[in-house]
């Protein structure tokens, strides 16, 4: 945007056609810096922060409570209990890891 040369933006007439001229070189500069990226339904729903190991976690979670249900068995409730409550800790820790280091990283302007 600060190689767009802001002087024809003056020398419009009227408002409307300035606003359409700024509205047009603001948008050719977000289409040309914020390319569609194509995602596949799968990865669609990925957060940025699951590592790979949360989401072996979340199977084996998932796994521990599909066999607490189907046994009804008080220590197979324990054990998925437990397990949620160490994953539910990972999973908070890795997103606020991840915001921590998006939210302290500088940017830089051009």
């Amino acid at each position: 945007m600060s190689k767009i040369d802001w002087s024809e933006l003056f020398q419009r007439g009227n408002a409307e056609e300035a606003y359409n001229f700024f509205h047009g070189r603001n948008s050719e500069c977000h289409r040309t810096s914020f390319k569609l990226v194509r995602l596949s339904r799968k990865c669609a729903k990925d957060k940025a922060w699951i590592t790979r190991g949360l989401k072996i976690s979340s199977n084996h979670k998932n796994k521990l409570c599909k066999k607490w249900r189907y046994t009804h068995h008080p220590d197979d409730e324990k054990a998925y209990k437990t397990y949620l409550k160490i994953f539910k800790k990972s999973c908070a820790a890795a997103q606020s890891a991840f915001c921590k280091e998006q939210f302290d990283t500088k940017v830089k302007y051009y």
